[in-house]
């Protein structure tokens, strides 16, 4: 009975304890409440999250693709999902860049540049796409700050070295451009289309040593020509023409030869006949201009030089009967004219002879003035009369924008001249432009 007792007593102090141990404290059960329901509202925040998120990834799926189909080079595809994206967001500037960047590529330059103009360029790809756009217009000056911001953030970029060098060369500031090709033909695997770019250049400048030298070293990287910025035939034939130009006839032959074993055409057939003319081979000359008629069968210059070859036979009437079909030419340089006038009065002619004489005499003042005005286009790019000048270039060529951003310019400081007011005019008007000859040349 002791033990059992003393059993007993044992089995309620161990359960006494145990239940001491197990026993909840009175706040203990609302924090372990408060800790579930703090755990399941985390929870459902995180899922709102993440629910957003795929709302907000599915809502901009279809900028995503377009933007994938532009890397890919499918701008069509790019433009048209920027467009449905455009319809229920039709303020969104991600959605406009985008579209802008496709237009660009699509060649719709007035478009991209009203969408640019509505939402800016957040990145390097749209500002790039921006200048595209201007170039693609021919707006120089407008292309060439964006593309020297571009150079800043990626000095090491081909395209916008090469874009910028173009824009250059347009604008006649041809020692920049020089600096810039010879960055370009500093990068690994862009030698060859920097040194076309340098060539451009020298000849430019009349620099024909150098010209022929780059030439030379473009032609140890691509022997063919082939992969450049210009076709392989017009890459020959600058060559060809600037060897004629240095006194290289025969070599000037061959590279000519391979521009029109490629394509023919009317300026590579002339400069192979000259070339032949200045190597001695009269018959081979004759026979390269008669081919350019084929090609151009009111080519000037093949003609004076067939009219000249005959009057050397003193054979007037064929030397007349190839100059006849330029009379009437509106743009008739002095050559020309005196040649007519030596025909006339070889062929006794005196009154005709005459008129051609004054004829000649009124031409070849205007082709001095030209000649002048060239001259200080390469001696003062950066003058203001010169920036007149080409302001008057480009409207006269029919790229009125890049004239009226020229003036807008100049018109600031002007001075009062009548030539700047009616240049001015003429280009706000689209109208007929004042002649160069007004220009105050003093």
């Amino acid at each position: 009975m002791v033990k059992a007792a003393a059993r007993k007593k044992e089995q309620l102090a161990t359960t006494s304890a145990q239940a001491g141990t197990s026993a909840p404290d009175a706040t203990q059960a609302p924090r372990a409440r408060s800790r579930k329901w703090l755990v399941r509202g985390g929870l459902l925040v995180l899922l709102g999250l993440v629910a957003t998120y795929a709302a907000l990834r599915w809502q901009d799926r279809p900028l995503e693709q377009a933007l994938s189909a532009l890397r890919s080079g499918n701008a069509k595809r790019a433009a048209a999902l920027s467009d449905y994206y455009l319809a229920s967001h039709p303020k969104d500037e991600r959605a406009m860049a985008l579209k802008a960047r496709a237009l660009v590529e699509l060649g719709q330059a007035d478009e991209a540049l009203r969408l640019f103009e509505e939402t800016s360029a957040a990145d390097f790809d749209e500002l790039h796409a921006w200048a595209k756009a201007f170039l693609i217009k021919e707006q120089w000056t407008r292309a060439l700050p964006l593309l020297i911001q571009l150079q800043k953030w990626q000095p090491q970029n081909a395209d916008v070295l090469h874009e910028i060098t173009t824009c250059r060369i347009r604008l006649g500031l041809l020692a920049e451009a020089l600096e810039t090709a010879q960055k370009l033909s500093d990068l690994p695997g862009h030698e060859a289309r920097g040194l076309v770019l340098q060539a451009a250049v020298h000849n430019d400048l009349g620099d024909y040593v150098a010209t022929i030298d780059c030439y030379e070293k473009l032609f140890s990287y691509s022997p063919d020509a082939n992969d450049l910025q210009l076709p392989p035939d017009e890459i020959f034939m600058q060559h060809g023409l600037v060897l004629l130009n240095a006194g290289q006839p025969q070599a000037a032959i061959k590279s000519l030869q391979r521009s029109l074993a490629i394509k023919p055409s009317a300026v590579a057939s002339v400069g192979l006949g000259k070339a032949y003319h200045q190597d001695g081979n009269l018959e081979a000359a004759a026979a390269a201009w008669k081919e350019t008629l084929k090609i151009d069968p009111k080519n000037g210059a093949a003609r004076e030089s067939l009219a000249n070859s005959a009057l050397q036979t003193r054979d007037f009437k064929a030397a007349r009967e190839w100059l006849e079909p330029l009379r009437d030419r509106p743009e008739m340089p002095s050559s020309t004219a005196y040649l007519f006038q030596r025909i006339m009065a070889l062929n006794g002619e005196k009154e005709e002879s005459a008129l051609w004489t004054k004829r000649a005499e009124k031409i070849r003042e205007r082709e001095q003035i030209a000649s002048k005005i060239e001259e200080t286009l390469l001696r003062a790019p950066y003058a203001y009369w010169t920036n007149v000048v080409r302001a008057h270039q480009f409207a006269a060529a029919g790229n009125w924008a890049q004239a009226e951003d020229m003036m807008k310019e100049l018109t600031r400081d002007a001075p009062k001249d009548p030539f700047i007011e009616k240049l001015a005019k003429a280009i706000r008007d689209r109208s007929e432009l004042p002649p160069l000859s007004e220009l105050p040349l003093n």
